[in-house]
């Protein structure tokens, strides 16, 4: 039987989970949950196995209507959200009767926000995982009028308790940490000081990964295909810096000059165009 349904798909909504990290070797990307950090603490709010699936909603969510009781949690960024009329805090355990509409409304800090349900969102797992990535998974996206059934719950509401965390702090953390990444002896010293010294915006991206604004120094550097990661930055020849993201390919030919901390991964996931930030190395 299902438990909710997709009234409003919401701008961009996925089903994940931790990823899938087993298939690099096939050139099958990890994908999991953009922000882990808010995916975990879902799960660990809602008293669910660590890699339950959720929905996640990037910058409008969401319509669902729930179609029987459940408990849910956002988490990740703060958006207007309402069950009912109901105004919905993030990090924070609801208990939805049969019938509730849940609004996963625009965000208001952050950029993607997690919707854990109790049990965690019951799919087919695609090699070993339920994250959706077209063509692993049948489709990229949910869908408007998607029946989602949930597994079998172990919150355990004892006398209306609700649950809730106060994890806000890292939505906006304009100070990110990166290691060395294998390329980085390639950096001239001028690129070296305008990357340690500029404050970077985000410019267009995706889940496959983001362009940084400005750019650095043209190069002419050249090297082999080698393994990349989420987190990596890659420096192409126009001097363009790009951040790989969850739904990265598990190779690259430009140079790594960078390797992103999974703090900062997570709080990267939590920027949306225009947001400033500046690097540090670890």
């Amino acid at each position: 039987m299902a438990s909710i349904k997709i009234q409003d798909k919401g701008f961009y909504t996925t089903i994940q989970d931790l990823g899938r990290e087993k298939y690099a070797s096939l050139g099958v990307p990890v994908s999991g949950a953009m922000d882990q950090k808010a995916l975990r603490l879902s799960n660990l709010l809602l008293n669910n196995p660590e890699n339950a699936a959720a929905l996640e909603c990037t910058l409008v969510g969401p319509v669902v209507v729930f179609l029987k009781k459940i408990a849910f949690v956002l988490t990740g960024a703060q958006s207007m959200s309402f069950l009912d009329q109901q105004a919905i805090t993030t990090n924070q355990v609801y208990i939805a009767q049969k019938g509730q509409v849940l609004q996963v409304g625009k965000v208001t800090t952050g950029c993607r926000v997690y919707l854990g349900l109790d049990g965690g969102i019951d799919t087919v797992a695609y090699l070993e995982s339920k994250s959706l990535f077209y063509p692993i998974s049948p489709m990229a996206i949910i869908k408007t009028g998607l029946f989602l059934k949930t597994a079998q719950s172990n919150f355990g509401e004892i006398k209306g308790a609700r649950l809730q965390s106060k994890i806000t702090h890292y939505l906006e953390n304009s100070n990110l940490t990166a290691f060395k990444g294998p390329e980085f002896h390639l950096l001239s010293s001028k690129s070296l000081e305008k990357l340690l010294s500029t404050r970077f915006s985000i410019g267009s991206g995706n889940r496959m990964g983001t362009v940084l604004s400005p750019i650095l120094e043209k190069h002419i550097h050249k090297m082999l295909t080698g393994p990349v990661l989420p987190g990596t930055v890659q420096l192409t020849p126009s001097g363009a810096l790009f951040i790989l993201s969850r739904d990265c390919q598990p190779t690259g030919g430009y140079p790594r000059i960078l390797q992103f901390t999974e703090a900062s991964i997570n709080s990267l996931a939590q920027k949306k165009m225009g947001d400033i930030f500046q690097i540090a190395l670890k």
